[in-house]
């Protein structure tokens, strides 16, 4: 199984790396609206808000939305504008029933922007001064409508680590061939970075259509694919770059939010998603002990074989995630975390009918996650 995942992430990188364009010539006059859901983001939102002010070669317009934060996110936001014109601040707008946080956030915001394409973008990655233009030429010399690019991950802490499994695994299954065939309604799209053409965005109704969707962005890619318009996806962790999670506390609950949708409302397989990974990652372990304490030379041998393979599987994601190579070593433990965050979303989506995330209770009772 090692080795079947391993071929896969090595597939899956080969399909989504580009070589970026230089910017440049392509659409010089066209005006982008960057707009930012920035909740509780004090720590970040100030470097991100920066590196998206010190873009390149394009005429700009920024958006921050304060989504109701209980930190200085507002005030933070509110400074910056102060020093630049070109940025706007919207705080805490009225959240309609049925929308989730994040999309009221940006489709409050999108209402007021007046560019001719729309970028939407996180309140914790930051850009490096040509990634709009380069993105911007990509989308007019390919003459696609949604453009989303994935940033370089940094894993930093311990569990931040640990979590790898899961996050090059995550990689490799939603990063289908499908996502390049116009034919096929598979797509993909992160949140980082999503670039649309304004009249597109509003033809399809925003997000007003996937208002009450966890995964926002694919589900925004798959909605702009289904209703005729292409869209790309590439690997950009030359262009843009994020620590994912912010330490071992939100590394390990971190999976919580979004973990149902794995099993895409299948909620009987969530025993087996529990088990696997002890399975995989924890035999090798069991095969090493028992051959010490055995003196069972094979069998040690092929534990330590199997866990070499499976870490060595980590590091062909290593364009894309950049993590401590020491720290790494002790990833069999994202069996716990997968665990608990697979215990605790399911608990409360099943008992309360609640996701929670950020500090926000979001009611989820009568409708199944997923896009």
């Amino acid at each position: 199984m090692s080795i079947v995942i391993a071929v896969q992430v090595i597939v899956v990188l080969r399909r989504i790396s580009w070589q970026p364009a230089a910017p440049g010539g392509f659409g010089a006059t066209a005006r982008l609206s960057a707009i930012i859901p920035a909740r509780d983001e004090e720590q970040d939102l100030g470097q991100a808000l920066g590196s998206v002010l010190n873009q390149g070669g394009v005429e700009l317009e920024v958006f921050v939305v304060n989504d109701h934060s209980s930190d200085r996110t507002g005030e933070i936001a509110d400074v910056l504008a102060r020093g630049d014109q070109r940025v706007k601040v919207l705080h805490n707008p009225e959240l309609p029933p049925g929308w989730l946080g994040k999309c009221n956030a940006m489709q409050q915001a999108s209402a007021q922007a007046s560019g001719d394409f729309l970028i939407f973008t996180d309140a914790d990655i930051l850009h490096e001064p040509t990634c709009f233009a380069t993105a911007l030429v990509e989308m007019e010399r390919h003459e696609l409508d949604f453009l989303s690019l994935f940033p370089l991950i940094h894993c930093v802490s311990l569990w931040e680590n640990v979590n790898l499994p899961a996050l090059v695994g995550g990689m490799a299954d939603i990063a289908t061939p499908g996502i390049d065939d116009p034919e096929s309604a598979d797509a993909v799209a992160a949140g980082a970075f999503m670039m649309v053409r304004s009249s597109v965005f509003r033809a399809v109704g925003g997000f007003e259509p996937i208002r009450g969707q966890m995964l926002d962005d694919v589900s925004l890619a798959k909605l702009i694919k289904l209703k005729g318009y292409r869209v790309g996806f590439h690997a950009a962790p030359q262009l843009m770059q994020v620590r994912l999670f912010k330490g071992n506390l939100h590394a390990f609950w971190g999976m919580t939010k979004n973990i149902l949708e794995g099993l895409r409302g299948r909620f009987w397989l969530a025993p087996a998603v529990m088990l696997l990974p002890v399975l995989v990652f924890g035999t090798p372990l069991v095969c090493i002990v028992f051959g010490i304490l055995e003196r069972n030379l094979l069998l040690f041998l092929a534990g330590l074989a199997t866990y070499a393979l499976q870490y060595a599987m980590l590091w062909s994601g290593r364009k894309l995630f950049s993590f401590h190579p020491g720290k790494a070593l002790f990833f069999p433990l994202v069996a716990i975390p997968t665990i608990c965050c697979l215990a605790k979303a399911l608990y409360l989506y099943s008992c309360r009918g609640e996701v929670h995330w950020r500090g926000r209770t979001v009611r989820v009772r009568g409708s199944a996650p997923g896009p």
